[in-house]
This record gives C-alpha cells, sequence and structure tokens, in this order.
C-alpha cells in the first residue's frame, strides 16, 4: 500500500465519520403540544388542570402549553404546518 491509498482511505473514513455525526437540535424552552378527545389522551388535559405539567414544567426550567384540538384530522394538518411541537 503506497501514501496515495492510506491517503485516500484515510479521506474516506473521515467523510464517513462526518456524515454520521446527528446535526445539533436546537435547544427549545417552550413547548405546544396537541390533543383530541380520545379515552387513552385524556391523561394530558388531567395534567394540564391539576399542575402536574407545571410541575414537571418547572423542574425542567420549559414551558409546555397543552391544546385541546376537536379533530384529530386537523389536530395532525396544524402539527404538519408546524403549529404544533407534537400531537397526540
Amino acid at each position: 500500500m503506497n501514501t496515495r491509498d492510506i491517503t485516500k482511505r484515510l479521506a474516506a473514513g473521515l467523510f464517513t465519520a462526518s456524515l454520521s455525526m446527528g446535526a445539533m437540535a436546537q435547544e427549545k424552552d417552550s413547548f405546544s403540544i396537541a390533543w383530541t378527545i380520545y379515552a387513552g389522551w385524556v391523561p394530558w388535559q388531567y395534567a394540564e388542570d391539576y399542575g402536574i405539567m407545571k410541575k414537571w414544567a418547572d423542574k425542567y426550567d420549559i414551558e409546555v402549553d397543552i391544546v385541546q384540538v376537536n379533530d384529530y384530522i386537523e389536530s395532525i394538518n396544524q402539527y404538519t404546518a408546524g403549529q404544533f411541537d407534537g400531537v397526540v
């Protein structure tokens, strides 16, 4: 193996390694979660009403806004449009 082959392999390895590194996510301190009426998702409203979400948000120094949307498909549409950070 000559120096040129070693250099090419090293460059290819470094390039491959750089592709595997994930992008750094932007730090956020406020989140908006949409939910719709479904028995399994009602605890989100319970957590909001009884201060459970506020307790955890305060612990991690973030804000979490729980928003009820009346139509499930509309909640998905609003999420994909970027109006919410999460949807259940």
